[in-house]
């Protein structure tokens, strides 16, 4: 566990102080600054955030999904969002936190290699899911819209980020407002979602490939 000196602690606020102000000056890179000054104002003198600098700057739009394998740094700013975790022991933070941060074992598992984000706009299925391809084989993710049937082969969570769905299956019925969420184990069978919101499931991906 490292301990960070009162010396470097002023050091890395007048860093901070310099890199904030430059981000007010006009020039290219309008939305990266803006987003550099917003953190600010929520984390004074974080050095996140002049990582969040370094890092692409991505607008999700509703229904569009984004994929981060282990050891790529992220950042959450803002909106309502579906965040699906695969297994793992830690959480390591970087900044913009109040929590905890271990900066050698962060480096330690930190991927810094460059690379495009790519944004996902869901691939329809049957009925009305739209289904995100990942490649961890510990969930799959897709968004429900509409009447759907949910096969049962494994067991599911099913979310609803928007008005208001109705989950029957075994006889039950159960609505499902805005914000609540439900576990359907893999012996209910099949389960009928009907209604005019939007909800999001989450699965096993145990055929994803390469995985055996």
């Amino acid at each position: 566990m490292s301990e960070i000196s009162a010396e470097q602690s002023e050091r890395e606020d007048a860093l901070v102080e310099r890199v904030v102000a430059a981000c007010a000056q006009e020039g290219e890179f309008a939305a990266e600054r803006a987003c550099a000054i917003g953190l600010a104002q929520t984390y004074p003198g974080d050095p996140g955030i002049i990582v969040a600098l370094l890092l692409n700057l991505v607008s999700l739009h509703p229904g569009e999904a984004l994929f981060l394998p282990a050891g790529v740094p992220h950042a959450y700013i803002d909106g309502v969002g579906v965040e699906v975790m695969a297994n793992s022991d830690n959480v390591l933070r970087g900044g913009l936190t109040s929590k905890h941060i271990d900066v050698p074992e962060l480096l330690s598992i930190l991927d810094p290699e460059p690379a495009a984000a790519h944004v996902q706009a869901g691939t329809p299925r049957s009925g009305g899911e739209l289904a995100y391809q990942t490649p961890a084989r510990e969930f799959a993710l897709s968004r429900l819209s509409g009447g759907v049937t949910l096969d049962s082969e494994g067991p599911q969570i099913v979310v609803t980020t928007e008005g208001s769905v109705t989950l029957a299956g075994a006889g039950t019925a159960v609505d499902l407002p805005q914000g609540r969420a439900a576990f359907l184990p893999a012996a209910l069978g099949p389960v009928e979602v009907t209604g005019a919101g939007t909800a999001f499931r989450v699965t096993t991906n145990l055929d994803a490939p390469g995985v055996a």
